[in-house]
């Protein structure tokens, strides 16, 4: 057990740093305060901080925010009532953090300094009174005030979204029962709100995959992608920097030393025959030889190496099908997505392969299909996935409809996904896509087929029109979905392109409860008080050793520094950077010492940039909007319990010190 001890420290040193701060400011030098410790005095002190706060009038501006919220919101146009909902509901919300955040900063900053200054404290500090029931009487007393704004805020954004949401109903009941006042595509949509109206709180069935195919897979095996780059093979798989051997590509830009082999067999076959039948082995000589594309990603999917960089500017043809394809990623170009430390974890990394010929549809065999390294031949690395995809548009992967593309079809998997138990003979989809129409004035179609993939059930075809960024629902028999196992194939007889998502933002989505939108909206104000607990605790440890105004500013650059470090070193993946930043805009001709001058020097600053976003807290983990506005259901173990580990991982550590610095500060005679 205690072997493992050291290796615990380097893999989790903040942790570590946030334990050792607690147990030696609280058991070390606050023992005695901590035994003394009052509830009655820690809420005397609370008391006093909420009444101060009170004085200050702070009250008096959320009937201002209210007014600014009604203004903005009546100001706001959108052609779907649902969308009126979702945009009234953040910008309550946001203004509602908005102001918590900006009050919390500026009364728990300014209220230490100012008590030494103005000599208040030294009444406070001749009373039987410790310092720890100072401090932690303060950040209570400021915590009781931004709960009570966001109660305010609270009843107000729950009795406002109501008033809207029943002011839509009507407006969409007017609209249905006015004579051709609403087009046929949309009317089911505008039938489903006035029936179940517009404020939701639901537990979604996301998909865990979605492949787009040149037609519907009849096997496993049986997986196609159309040419002419409208989709793409995504080979995902792992390399693990201890097993490439590292060499330095200037000694011998030759040597395949510290590179590494795909070995790929392609399979494609002419379009004009049955997907059944495959392509003879002679093919006719009006038909062009097909040619096939390769992109590099690294883990944040950003394309570092193409053609280019393997040698093949036109991409390379493919005489025969079937046979395997083996292409070298050179030392140099392996460099720009592996980490500069070879002792780094192993790194995921994407192959793209795209087709020109729109003769064929294209596929890839697992027989055959691995990466190996050149020095050790049989050292195989892992292959995790293949993904077949369409194009990327506007609205997400591309999916081609009409009688040019009959059969084209993309498929989304569901796994695990089993529905709140209920007797409800149908269950409820939502779909909400991209369309990019071909013809005007015409209306896009899609066909949806649920396949049980348990039982082998297939439900009858459902048909109906879309149109872009609109929701649609739809009822689908609950036997074709209730295993939770289900795969739901999409066709479009339209002459359109459809946009499909998956993830988090996926155009199908699988309602599997719908629960209390008034619990959905105290979750959602939960996580914002807990982000101004946490904003109470850096303000008031800035207090203790500086003046108001640097500790306003520190405070603010603690909260921010952990976001702007990451949007310094996401922009491409942290990994070798300093050489991708050296190839791509240093001078050819740069020598190599000052190549690696430059190198060395951003590896530096963003191992640095790295280090001090690992120290702060990330303020991205008290997501209180984004799932409420889109009508989810907040998860406490998603959503709720990261937001309490960074409000008490980094706070409680900043307790501790604040309460050392107060008690070593010279604040009384």
């Amino acid at each position: 057990m205690f072997a493992y001890f050291p290796d615990f420290i380097a893999n989790n040193p903040g942790l570590f740093l946030a334990a050792a701060i607690v147990l030696i400011g609280l058991f070390g030098l606050g023992l005695k305060d901590l035994l003394r410790l009052s509830p009655t005095r820690l809420w005397a002190v609370s008391t006093i901080a909420l009444q101060q706060s009170f004085r200050r009038r702070v009250l008096w501006i959320t009937p201002l925010l209210i007014l600014g919220i009604v203004t903005v919101c009546q100001l706001q146009k959108s052609f779907d009532a649902q969308d009126v909902i979702r945009q009234t509901t953040m910008v309550c919300l946001f203004a509602s953090g908005l102001l918590v955040t900006l009050l919390t900063i500026i009364l728990a900053a300014t209220n230490l300094p100012r008590e030494i200054e103005n000599r208040v404290i030294y009444t406070i500090a001749t009373k039987p009174v410790t310092r720890l029931e100072i401090v932690l009487g303060k950040i209570v007393g400021f915590a009781r005030v931004s709960f009570w704004i966001l109660f305010i805020m609270g009843l107000f954004t729950y009795g406002y979204l109501h008033l809207r949401n029943y002011t839509l109903r009507n407006y969409v009941s007017a609209q249905l029962a006015a004579p051709g006042a609403v087009d046929d595509s949309i009317r089911p949509t505008l039938e489903y709100y006035r029936e179940h109206g517009l404020l939701h709180a639901r537990d979604l069935g996301l998909p865990d995959s979605l492949n787009l195919y040149s037609h519907l897979p009849t096997s496993p095996t049986d997986r196609w992608i159309p040419g002419l780059l409208e989709g793409e093979m995504l080979v995902r798989f792992t390399i693990d920097p201890l097993r490439i051997p590292r060499a330095d590509p200037a000694a011998d830009p030759a040597s395949t030393r510290g590179g590494v082999f795909l070995h790929l067999p392609i399979l494609y076959r002419s379009v004009s025959r049955p997907p059944s039948n495959p392509r003879p082995a002679t093919s006719p000589t009006t038909l062009p030889v097909p040619r096939i594309s390769f992109g590099l990603f690294n883990a944040n999917k950003t394309a570092v190496i193409t053609n280019r960089e393997l040698g093949a500017p036109q991409g390379i043809e493919i005489p025969n099908a079937g046979d395997i394809l083996t292409l070298l990623i050179p030392p140099k170009a392996l460099a720009q997505l592996l980490p500069p430390n070879p002792n780094a974890s192993p790194a995921d990394l994407f192959l793209q392969i795209t087709c020109d010929s729109d003769a064929y549809e294209y596929s890839m065999s697992r027989d055959g299909l691995a990466i190996s390294v050149p020095e050790t031949r049989h050292r195989f690395l892992p292959v995790t996935d293949i993904a077949f995809a369409g194009r990327d548009g506007a609205y997400g992967q591309q999916l081609r409809g009409g009688s040019d593309a009959p059969n084209r079809v993309a498929l989304y998997r569901f796994t695990n996904q089993k529905p709140h138990p209920t007797q409800a003979p149908f269950r409820l989809f939502e779909v909400r896509l991209g369309v990019e129409r071909l013809e005007e004035d015409a209306s896009s179609y899609i066909t949806l087929d649920f396949l049980n993939r348990d039982t082998g059930q297939l439900a009858p075809t459902i048909q109906t029109s879309v149109e872009t960024n609109r929701s649609v629902y739809l009822n689908v028999p609950a036997s074709a979905v209730d295993s939770g196992n289900f795969d739901v194939i999409i066709k479009t007889p339209s002459n359109a392109w459809l946009g499909l998502r998956d993830g988090p933002l996926a155009s199908l989505k699988f309602v599997k409860h719908d629960q209390s939108f008034a619990l959905n909206l105290v979750k959602s104000l939960f996580i914002i008080w807990l982000m101004s607990l946490l904003v109470t605790i850096i303000a008031i440890f800035a207090s203790t050793f500086l003046s108001w105004p640097i500790a306003v500013v520190l405070t603010v650059v603690v909260l921010s520094g952990h976001w702007a470090a990451q949007q310094v070193v996401d922009v491409q993946s942290s990994t070798g950077i300093g050489r991708q930043i050296v190839n791509d805009l240093m001078p050819r001709d740069i020598d190599p010492a000052s190549a690696r001058a430059v190198s060395s020097s951003v590896d530096a600053l963003v191992y640095t940039l790295n280090s001090v976003a690992a120290i702060l807290p990330d303020i991205s983990q008290f997501s209180a909007i984004q799932e409420i506005q889109q009508g989810i259901a907040i998860s406490p173990a998603v959503v709720i319990f990261p937001a309490l580990q960074v409000t008490f991982g980094f706070g409680l550590p900043l307790l501790v010190l604040a309460y050392a610095f107060l008690k070593y500060k010279e604040v009384a005679p």
